[in-house]
């Protein structure tokens, strides 16, 4: 969400309202004033890249101790000035932006070829300008935050609406974003991320601050009149399209014409002026535009501020049933959401069928009391987001990753972890029976609805696939897809069968039965025998090593990347973070690069599948500071790629070497390199 050409105006035009402060020294008023501990609201996902910035090594896959370590000093640096930061990540799908992320995550996919053409050409690490954040980092980072003593919170609404309820309700401080939506809501101070400055030698903190109130002042309107402005500007509710006539009206222009940046400067004043001379109580939404005064209005109530589904409200159910025609918008397991192409297409036989799941059946497959446990486990982030937005929106979405798209040796992580995400769904939708005889994704063209009227199917046709029933609607963009695709869910194959949630969750004593679920989602049962919770904390860099080498095909891993994998979790203890930053690399190879980010999106999956048994252990646990550093796999990697023997491999330590043997009996177990 942002007001389109907001900032570029206050940067410009009203310089009054962007103002240089020193942080710790504002916080300290308002303590005075208020006698109440300053608490600024975070931008989980807008901070990240602040958190993780390029002088810290991203190629590699991550270099997570370091980064534990960063995380660690940032919070120290507020903690020292008195000010509590509560942390808000972006925590739902919205189904309304699928077109806008699939474009931005298409642009992505291009960066990351000539992220892979640089290494291939010069073998170095690619320069600033094509930073990318490591997989998996805002998860990371949520439970990262958390261990650290902080308060994290994952957002069931909008996010920007879900920060600006809690500023409002709580009374806090501010809001650190520059996200300038948060000037539009009438909340605390609006603190800039991009120009934070902490200075831990002086022991203070500068940023810049938007004031609404100077703009509010240099526009001569009042600060209620903002919400208009910013949908009379234009947002990510109200396109340009539906406003590119009004616009043309103010700054008396052929409609259509293309604007450039002065003509926005003059543009925002403009409106404001017509917000001014429009008498009292007259609709100036409909006398903009009659035809999208909906979309209009929505925009305008979207500033609003109040609780309404956010998460202050611990009792309301997280599935909303909304009966068609209500102006309400359905949520993803009442009626998938689908484009209109998509939704009228008639497709031959043979195709899968979707299907729209009845109103009164939304949730059959999941007990109430697990819907609300989900949700309070989501909100406060002792579960991955992932099961939440599976168990209300039906889909999943992924960031494009580091993979070199030209590499036919490699899968893509979309293809290599399919298996374990249509196990973890089969679980977490109660599924007991194959469902579909087909149990590969199906792009969205090639679905066909069905509706509650529609005549049943034909008797030799599959059966219908139900989004938020018995599949989810997955959001990639890799070498194999290019748009939303619908992947089945499918049982456990055990002989126990798929166990059911209110068990995994809700009763005490199965502790055993969640292990055994989560070996089998993550296809190593081999591992049942073994005492792997010992040491929890290196379970889940054995399953996903371990389920990497099973899966075709047999060019994914080799015997020499395996060393590699096993010999930096076994060297990690070695080494300080000082150490790990000082490693030397004579080059930098692709296939490590992507080895490297293959492996951490499947700690990403494990992470999500030890939140969907109930917690085989803490989930603090499986994150991959633990058992993996992104520099040092690749140093690894480069000599047993040479021919290095074990004692190279493990620094000539003993110990090591003995830990690396036991490790890797342990992880090839049941593989084609068990015992080489």
């Amino acid at each position: 969400m942002g007001v389109r050409h907001l900032l570029p105006y206050m940067d410009a035009c009203c310089k009054e309202s962007i103002i240089k402060i020193r942080l710790d020294q504002e916080a300290k008023v308002f303590t005075d004033k208020t006698a109440k501990c300053p608490v600024i609201v975070v931008d989980g996902h807008a901070i990240l890249k602040k958190l993780y910035p390029t002088d810290i090594s991203w190629i590699f896959g991550g270099q997570w101790r370091e980064y534990m370590q960063r995380l660690n000093s940032f919070l120290s640096s507020f903690n020292k000035c008195g000010i509590e930061l509560v942390f808000i990540f972006d925590g739902v799908i919205d189904i309304q932006k699928r077109d806008e992320w699939f474009l931005n995550e298409r642009n992505s996919k291009r960066e990351i070829a000539n992220i892979f053409k640089t290494i291939k050409t010069k073998a170095v690490e690619p320069d600033s300008a094509l930073y990318r954040q490591p997989s998996g980092l805002a998860t990371f980072t949520m439970f990262a935050l958390k261990s650290l003593g902080a308060t994290v919170l994952a957002s069931i609404i909008n996010v920007q609406k879900e920060i600006a309820n809690y500023c409002h309700r709580h009374s806090c401080f501010g809001i650190m974003s520059d996200d300038l939506d948060f000037v539009i809501f009438q909340t605390g101070y609006i603190f800039s991320i991009n120009h934070l400055d902490i200075d831990r030698r002086r022991n203070f903190i500068s940023t810049v601050a938007y004031s609404r109130g100077a703009l509010c002042t240099e526009l001569s309107i009042d600060v209620n009149n903002l919400p208009l402005l910013a949908t009379l500007l234009g947002n990510d509710i109200v396109p340009t399209s539906v406003l590119s006539q009004f616009h043309a009206s103010l700054l008396r222009r052929t409609p259509h014409s293309e604007m450039d940046e002065q003509s926005y400067l003059s543009l925002i004043p403009a409106i404001a002026q017509f917000i001014n001379s429009s008498p009292p109580g007259s609709d100036i939404l409909r006398r903009v535009s009659e035809a999208n005064s909906k979309v209009l209005f929505e925009s305008v109530n979207y500033y609003s501020i109040n609780d309404d589904g956010g998460m202050a409200d611990e009792d309301i159910c997280p599935v909303k049933v909304l009966k068609p025609g209500s102006g309400g918008r359905f949520t993803r397991l009442d009626a998938p959401v689908m484009d209109n192409a998509h939704t009228n297409e008639n497709i031959n036989n043979g195709s899968l069928v979707l299907c729209h799941t009845p109103p009164s059946r939304v949730g059959a497959r999941v007990d109430r009391s697990v819907f609300q446990l989900a949700k309070r486990r989501h909100v406060r982030v002792d579960n991955t987001v992932t099961l939440y937005n599976i168990l209300t929106t039906a889909a999943v979405r992924c960031d494009a990753t580091l993979e070199d798209a030209t590499n036919g040796e490699l899968s893509s992580h979309v293809s290599l972890f399919r298996s374990l995400r249509q196990r973890l769904y089969g679980l977490l939708y109660g599924i007991t029976s194959v469902s579909c005889s087909n149990s590969g994704s199906v792009p969205s063209k090639k679905m066909r609805l069905l509706t509650n009227n529609s005549s049943s199917q034909d008797e030799n046709q599959s059966p219908p696939l139900v989004i938020g029933q018995t599949a989810v609607e997955e959001w990639f963009v890799c070498s194999e897809y290019d748009g939303s695709t619908l992947l089945p869910a499918l049982p456990l194959p055990g002989p126990g069968g798929t166990p059911k949630l209110e068990t995994l969750w809700l009763t005490e004593n199965v502790s055993d039965l969640r292990l055994r679920t989560f070996l089998e989602i993550m296809n190593c049962e081999e591992f049942l025998e073994d005492d792997l919770l010992s040491n929890p904390k290196m379970l889940i860099f054995y399953c996903v090593l371990h389920y990497m080498m099973k899966q075709p095909p047999n060019t994914l891993i080799n015997g020499c990347e395996v060393d590699a994998f096993v010999a930096q979790a076994a060297c990690l203890c070695l080494h300080d973070v000082h150490s790990l930053k000082s490693i030397q690399l004579n080059r930098v190879d692709p296939r490590a690069v992507q080895l490297a980010f293959l492996f951490i999106r499947g700690v990403q999956a494990a992470c999500d599948v030890n939140c969907a048994v109930g917690w085989v252990m803490p989930v603090i646990c499986g994150m991959p500071w633990h058992f993996f550093d992104g520099r040092l796999f690749h140093l690894k990697f480069l000599q047993a790629e040479s021919g290095a023997h074990e004692e190279v491999l493990c620094e000539s330590r003993p110990k090591v070497i003995e830990e690396f043997r036991r490790m890797k009996a342990l992880v090839t177990k049941g593989t084609r390199f068990q015992s080489a």
